[in-house]
């Protein structure tokens, strides 16, 4: 629901509840116009001015002031829905040294990336680094495909550039959440579900790399958990244009993620 509409809703029900009535019914289901169905329908009724004049003259008094401002209604109900996930944006996927790196690509939305970042903390939002993590084990299915990476508690499995500064400067923030994963998905063998849920997160913005790689199957454990997907494409990168290119169209056509 639209920012407007709820105040509208929530204004309206503060106008027909008594008001020592009123914590015992205020629950915040998913759908917010089941907050009070006659201020549902009083919407569809009221003229925008009306609707306006309603507003302006409810949030005036002190009494809903003080609600507000104390119960913080608003950024409970419109913030904390939303997760950047930065996947796998470490040394030996970025830098040049690494061992699996895609290089220039990658450490060009390193900018992207910090910006992305400080917009979705400083919006009260999550943001969190799925990173692959291996031990070397013979018997991982990425073992017989790619060489060692990003092996546990080496520099390669550390954050790349100006993003492990970010991460160490905000880290102690229980907004901020690292964590190892063992294949492509940042959902599998993981608590990612868990953790998305229990702070009722249920839209996701997929950056990092690699595009056609984990962000792409990242995307598709994403999609049949039913989350919303928004892929910033100047937020991902991968080996080839071609990669990219031919994700992206699997993004948008099978998984009706948002690309922006």
């Amino acid at each position: 629901m639209d920012y407007d509409k709820y105040m509208f809703v929530f204004a309206s029900y503060l106008h027909y509840t008594r008001t020592d009535d009123l914590w015992q019914h205020m629950f915040f289901n998913d759908d917010l116009l089941t907050i009070n169905p006659r201020a549902s329908t009083l919407y569809g009724n009221y003229s925008e001015a009306n609707r306006n004049k309603l507003i302006s003259t409810l949030i005036d008094n002190i009494f809903i002031r003080n609600i507000i401002k104390t119960t913080n209604i608003f950024h409970e109900v419109n913030k904390m829905t939303k997760a950047l996930l930065i996947i796998d944006y470490t040394n030996d996927f970025v830098a040049d040294d690494g061992s699996l790196t895609c290089g220039k690509p990658a450490q060009a939305i390193e900018d992207y990336l910090l910006s992305l970042a400080n917009d979705f903390f400083d919006n009260g939002d999550y943001v969190i680094f799925p990173t692959d993590g291996h031990t070397g084990d013979k018997f991982s299915p990425e073992y017989k495909l790619f060489p060692p990476h990003n092996i546990v508690g080496t520099p390669g499995q550390e954050l790349y550039g100006k993003l492990k500064t970010w991460f160490q400067e905000h880290k102690d923030s229980n907004r901020v959440y690292q964590f190892n994963k063992n294949r492509y998905s940042s959902f599998q063998n993981t608590n990612l579900d868990n953790y998305l849920r229990e702070r009722k997160i249920d839209d996701l913005w997929l950056t990092g790399v690699c595009t056609d790689i984990c962000v792409l199957h990242t995307a598709i454990a994403a999609y049949n958990l039913n989350y919303k997907i928004t892929i910033p494409k100047k937020g991902v990168a991968t080996f080839t244009k071609y990669g990219n290119e031919w994700a992206f169209d699997h993004f948008r056509n099978s998984l009706g993620a948002k690309l922006i």
